[in-house]
């Protein structure tokens, strides 16, 4: 418990009650803070399912092209349109999580310093370890979905691939290329548009810390 001036003051210093008070005011903001941060996450998990939603219908859809393609001849537009709007719903949902993210970040970086520095101090505090194990799982779960989103799009490519492309007319051949090399950009989820969020960030972030 951080002990302000004016609530550390010889006045109050033997009094139990304010002392306990001050607990459960504390105890009411951790809660607090911890009851914001699991509901923003959720909300994130959510819009992030829509998205690995549209990865695998897009995926689906050029599983299916070596079929399709002989029935219906503008099948390849449709995957166009489908990854137009893949990549404009990736690109809405980076910027919802962008100032989200690289926060949880720094604020996972604040609290692994705190609990290492309080931990030599306290190497038998319990709280300690509980702090550094919180401060440790703060940015996992937007990593896990950056890392789901990353491999789904990485898989793109190699499954558009994979169709019988050399079948195809001179038209649509030009169409396919264009498609592949949408597929091999890379997509997924960033911090401030800057750094990738995945598990390798995750990683790195303890591994500078230690």
């Amino acid at each position: 418990m951080y002990e302000l001036p004016f609530i550390a003051s010889e006045y109050f210093k033997d009094d139990f009650l304010w002392k306990e008070l001050l607990h459960v005011i504390q105890g009411v903001l951790y809660i607090n803070m911890g009851y914001t941060l699991i509901i923003l996450d959720v909300g994130i998990i959510f819009l992030g399912l829509q998205v690995i939603a549209e990865l695998n219908i897009l995926n689906n859809y050029m599983m299916l092209l070596n079929e399709k393609i002989k029935t219906e001849s503008k099948f390849l537009r449709k995957i166009i349109k489908r990854h137009c709007s893949l990549i404009e719903n990736l690109n809405l949902l980076n910027d919802i999580i962008s100032e989200t993210s690289i926060l949880k970040l720094i604020l996972t970086c604040a609290t692994l310093l705190f609990g290492m520095t309080f931990m030599i101090i306290y190497a038998k505090g319990f709280a300690n370890y509980l702090i550094i194990i919180c401060g440790g799982g703060l940015g996992l779960s937007l990593c896990v979905l950056g890392e789901f989103i990353r491999v789904k799009t990485e898989k793109l490519s190699d499954t558009f691939y994979l169709t019988n492309w050399y079948e195809l007319s001179l038209k649509d051949q030009k169409i396919f290329l264009i498609i592949q090399g949408m597929a091999q950009r890379e997509y997924g989820l960033k911090a401030a548009g800057m750094y990738e969020v995945n598990l390798f960030t995750f990683v790195q972030v303890r591994l500078n810390l230690n």
